[in-house]
């Protein structure tokens, strides 16, 4: 993987392949661009594909600087710049819905002309007015405690546990989230999950596709009512998958994307 050295002196890993029309691939929560493996060969056959393994993540540098989603929307912003892509399609995969919404939050459509959002309600903290159904306010805390005391566990259980068609071997994929180091992770996951989105979605004008899982971790009800907020907005829904449908029903995935691609 080839790397940039962002604007506080850290090193983010990213691999380009393809030519065409810029796609730009962002990751979930404690995981790495390893998870797109069945998508970017077929995708960079039409586009220029670039993704990145955010900080701290997989190849990128090991650091405690900007656990922050804010912090990463900056480093997309900035790999951006220095690769002078200047008109491309955002995908971003749970968490990194929520870092493509700080970006708009932050530089708007500045380098971007689509979005795809897959799989991220606007919140993703389970509360009485928000039935996301992943983790409410103490389990977070929780998680963030299971963390330190035994990441591989706590990362195996959480990745085996996003895999509906369970025959999928995600050994490798496992084995790239337990790169992140716990102490990052944990104040990174908590940033995350208590912060809600909902202002900032029906400001995004530019062309927008929202992909839902029905068998997610996630209520897919909220998922799939990010699309009433964003007013160019279209949904897919995947009915026999879940959080990884990207992974587990890739041929499918990868020809909508394509199709929104090319519109």
């Amino acid at each position: 993987m080839q790397t940039i050295t962002t604007s506080d002196g850290v090193k983010i890993a990213y691999n380009q392949t393809g030519k065409g029309k810029d796609l730009i691939l962002v990751h979930g929560y404690g995981c790495s661009s390893l998870y797109f493996k069945r998508n970017i060969p077929e995708l960079a056959k039409q586009f220029r594909v670039t993704a990145i393994d955010l900080r701290g993540h997989g190849e990128s540098e090991k650091t405690m600087k900007g656990p922050r989603i804010s912090r990463l929307a900056s480093d997309i912003h900035e790999l951006l710049e220095q690769l002078d892509i200047s008109d491309a399609v955002y995908l971003g995969w749970s968490m990194g819905c929520s870092v493509g919404w700080s970006y708009w939050d932050m530089f708007q459509k500045d380098r971007l002309s689509k979005y795809i959002f897959v799989d991220e309600p606007v919140l993703g903290l389970d509360t009485p007015n928000n039935p996301s159904r992943l983790l409410n306010y103490q389990q977070t805390l929780d998680f963030m405690d299971s963390l330190a005391a035994d990441k591989q566990t706590t990362l195996s259980n959480f990745i085996s546990g996003i895999v509906i068609n369970k025959e999928n071997d995600v050994s490798d994929l496992i084995e790239s989230s337990c790169k992140i180091d716990p102490g990052f992770a944990g104040r990174l996951f908590y940033n995350h999950m208590v912060t809600n989105w909902s202002d900032v979605l029906p400001t995004i004008d530019i062309p927008t596709l929202v992909i839902s899982g029905e068998k997610s971790l996630f209520n897919p009800e909220l998922v799939k009512a990010t699309a009433n907020l964003l007013p160019k907005a279209r949904l897919e829904t995947f009915m026999e998958t879940g959080h990884l449908m990207f992974f587990e029903e890739a041929e499918r995935f990868n020809n909508i994307v394509a199709n929104f691609m090319e519109k």
